[in-house]
């Protein structure tokens, strides 16, 4: 857009176009390297405050119900800020068992109709409709109280469980986060016929650990992921607890596709450069495990 503006100028053979365009151009650098300078370079271990792009929870006994009375009886807070960056499901506990049950849910329907957040029932699992509706883009940071909102990470959004600390997205705009290191993992070759995501990640689990990437994010790359659905990067982002990591997340890599929705494309606060790199191989795999429990070609 510079390039043609400064080229529409010179065409007009008027010096003084020429000299008002360039002029513009400079200014539009120098608010941009403004911008730029405001936001330095994070390292993990930084503590920040971060707005999420998406506050997401599902109703369940202990959670919601005690974070929404804590955010009017504790705080005197009445209504969240922003309520479109929030969501409701109601997807566990139906078809209702109790009485209590049915409470609970008539509850989260009356506060979300109170906060004018939107309330999803019935629609299926949370984490997996959240990003069907839009909850999760490439770049976004979420929030939830469950470590499985790890799932958004194949979507490229960085998705973390909070537990009750949820409490601090409905009181405040920001929450304290520490910003994570990182485990980058690149799995090689091909999967064989009849293995899946699943079989992949407790894969990962065996060669790795259980607590191989504790309070890290778990970023996973290379030609096994390039070649796996979007349905089989949820499935493995969404075990990221399963070796101690916060959360895990794919990047863009041209194949598959992302979600458009309440989340236009938005800067986050990402793992700084602290990685720790591994490289899961066919023929890593097997010299480790039996040729019948290989899940890898070469």
């Amino acid at each position: 857009a510079q390039v043609a503006g400064l080229w529409a100028a010179l065409r007009t053979r008027s010096m003084v176009a020429w000299r008002a365009e360039a002029a513009r151009v400079r200014g539009v650098r120098g608010r941009l390297r403004g911008i730029l300078d405001a936001f330095p370079t994070l390292r993990g271990g930084d503590e920040v405050l971060a707005r999420p792009d998406f506050v997401i929870a599902y109703d369940f006994p202990g959670y919601t119900d005690v974070i929404f009375k804590q955010m009017k009886d504790d705080f005197g807070i009445d209504r969240v800020a922003d309520p479109k960056r929030f969501a409701l499901f109601i997807d566990h506990m139906i078809p209702v068992a109790t009485p209590k049950e049915e409470e609970l849910h008539i509850q989260t329907r009356k506060w979300g109709a109170e906060q004018g957040v939107p309330v999803y029932e019935r629609k299926g699992i949370g984490h997996q409709v959240s990003a069907e509706l839009g909850y999760a883009t490439p770049g976004a940071f979420a929030v939830h109280f469950d470590g499985h909102i790890s799932q958004l990470g194949a979507l490229g959004t960085l998705a973390i469980g909070l537990r009750r600390n949820l409490l601090e997205a409905l009181v405040n705009e920001t929450v304290s986060l520490r910003v994570p290191a990182t485990v980058r993992v690149n799995l090689h070759g091909s999967l064989r016929k009849a293995v899946m995501a699943r079989d992949v990640f407790h894969h990962i689990v065996r060669v790795m650990g259980p607590a191989s990437c504790a309070f890290k994010v778990l970023e996973l790359g290379g030609p096994v992921i390039d070649a796996m659905s979007i349905e089989g990067r949820q499935t493995i982002c969404g075990q990221a607890m399963f070796v101690g990591a916060t959360t895990a997340i794919i990047g863009s890599t041209g194949s598959g596709g992302s979600a458009t929705g309440p989340g236009a494309s938005r800067g986050t606060v990402t793992g700084g450069p602290s990685r720790t790199r591994s490289s899961i191989s066919s023929a890593g795999v097997t010299d480790t495990v039996t040729s019948g429990d290989a899940i890898l070609n070469r």
